[in-house]
């Protein structure tokens, strides 16, 4: 069974600004290892996983 919950933050700045460095950190990631699978021509998850153990 699969529930959703929809919620709203309401952080202090400073938490904000940690989420939000999060975010871009998160972010950062992800560009990276795309960068990483497109130029190895790697599109599957499980081969993406792969490459990083």
């Amino acid at each position: 069974m699969l529930c959703t919950l929809k919620i709203k933050l309401m952080p202090t700045l400073e938490q904000f600004h940690a989420l939000l460095e999060t975010m871009k950190r998160f972010n950062q990631a992800c560009n990276y290892i795309s960068e990483i699978a497109f130029r190895s021509r790697t599109f599957s998850k499980t081969k993406i996983q792969r490459l990083w153990h």
